[in-house]
């Protein structure tokens, strides 16, 4: 038996694969916390952004004097590293993760174990916890766009959504199991079942009707708002059941037609304005989070004006911004690229709209009280909730230690605080604790 550690780069959806392979691998060894413990260290990475890959190699540094097996979309989306940067590694695409056992067996002989093949496995049917109370629902891999900037086709190829059923059972089991929040992930959440006859909002109303009885939240994961606004009505309306957590990312990365188009989004700006209008329409409260990127290589001043404008129209709760990074293998990368000073500028405009708008929206929520679930641990000994727009309430250690109130528990909290991240909070009773 050896003792295996794990580290992931990314979104939900690698994290999902990040346990898959755990569950595998714990039947035969064992799963360890720290990277020093480990015989064999397996890294999940990510290709998405250039810092996300720089990650990679600076575990590879770090890691140097263990056993590696490099997995994710690094290697799936470039082939060519296989026999390159990455020639000394063994290497698992996400095509294969459920050869997880094999690869790692083969590289704790010494052996080189490869596989990059484009099978699909259906990451459902054992759990896929987080942690004690939150499930990750794995439901479709791949896109639809063909976005100009991003590598996620490379890797991920074209849309590929798992059957209606199966993703059911999984809810099922995970909800028996005690289960209080359930993510919904993937690479687009909105493009589910378009290429199988059905769609996202179908999915979760099944869910809705069939789990009435007991407590938990479904956040659905990041969907680009040409799919929000389709499903808007539809989605709007499942959107007012208590189970839902109020919480909708829509990915839209400029505020530019024109940029849109010349990174060949499947959305224009409309669909963006208009959705956040709506959704907040039926749900006042709604927390909106987004993605920008600043400096793709056509944008102009006029372009990341518009950008800022729309950021302070529609007030995003969440705002993800990145650097432009050219990616290899994109048509984004052969375009001539913006010089770094006018980049590094726009970032630090933008930066400074976005902390302005969430600190004023944060502040919004002091002397709120109501229901919490507690559902990660915090920094220095403080816990992570979430209340029903899923706000993060931080309640700080003191707290805590008074309390004794500890993950999967449902606390009544009042806001006491905020900043530009999360909202504080001080419990004021436990309503339920966590069997």
């Amino acid at each position: 038996m050896a003792r295996i550690y794990i580290e992931t780069y990314g979104c939900t959806f690698n994290q999902a694969e990040s346990i898959y392979m755990g569950n595998k691998l714990r039947a035969v060894h064992e799963i360890v916390n720290k990277p020093e413990e480990a015989d064999l260290v397996i890294i999940n990475s990510c290709t998405v952004k250039q810092e996300a890959e720089t990650k990679l190699y600076r575990a590879l540094r770090r890691y140097k004097d263990k056993k590696i097996i490099v997995a994710g979309c690094v290697p799936q989306a470039d082939p060519e590293l296989k026999d390159t940067k990455l020639r000394d590694y063994s290497i698992i695409g996400p095509g294969a993760i459920n050869r997880i056992v094999e690869a790692v067996e083969k590289t704790l002989r010494g052996e080189r174990f490869v596989d990059l093949s484009n099978h699909r496995p259906i990451r459902l049917g054992e759990s896929l916890r987080k942690n004690k109370i939150i499930e990750m629902i794995p439901i479709n891999d791949g896109c639809l766009a063909n976005c100009y900037f991003c590598k996620t086709k490379q890797s991920r190829g074209d849309l590929y959504s798992y059957p209606l059923k199966l993703i059911l059972n999984h809810v099922d089991l995970a909800i028996r199991n005690d289960a209080k929040e359930l993510w919904i992930t993937s690479q687009d959440s909105g493009a589910y079942g378009l290429d199988i006859g059905i769609d996202l909002s179908l999915l979760i109303k099944k869910i809705l009707e069939e789990h009435r009885d007991k407590f938990y939240w479904i956040r659905i994961g990041m969907m680009n708002p040409n799919h929000a606004y389709r499903m808007r009505k539809q989605l709007g309306e499942l959107y007012k059941d208590p189970h839902l957590y109020k919480f909708l990312h829509i990915s839209v990365q400029s505020g530019s037609d024109k940029v849109l188009k010349e990174m060949n989004r499947p959305h224009n700006v409309r669909h963006y304005i208009e959705s956040v209008k709506y959704y907040r329409s039926i749900i006042p409260e709604m927390t909106i989070a987004t993605d920008i990127i600043v400096g793709y290589p056509t944008e102009t001043d006029e372009d990341f004006e518009l950008t800022l404008k729309l950021v302070e129209k529609t007030r995003p709760n969440i705002v993800n911004i990145s650097r432009f990074w050219p990616r290899p293998g994109t048509i984004a990368a052969n375009m001539k690229q913006l010089p770094f000073k006018i980049i590094k500028k726009r970032l630090e405009q933008l930066h400074l709209v976005v902390d302005e708008i969430l600190e004023k929206e944060n502040s919004k929520w002091i002397d709120w009280k109501g229901i919490v679930l507690i559902d990660e641990y915090g920094k220095n000994g403080s816990l992570k909730a979430r209340n029903y727009a899923y706000k993060q309430v931080v309640i700080e250690k003191e707290e805590v230690e008074k309390t004794g109130i500890d993950i999967g528990d449902l606390v009544e909290v009042k806001i006491t605080n905020s900043t530009k991240h999360h909202i504080i909070g001080k419990p004021l009773r436990i309503i339920e604790k966590n069997k």
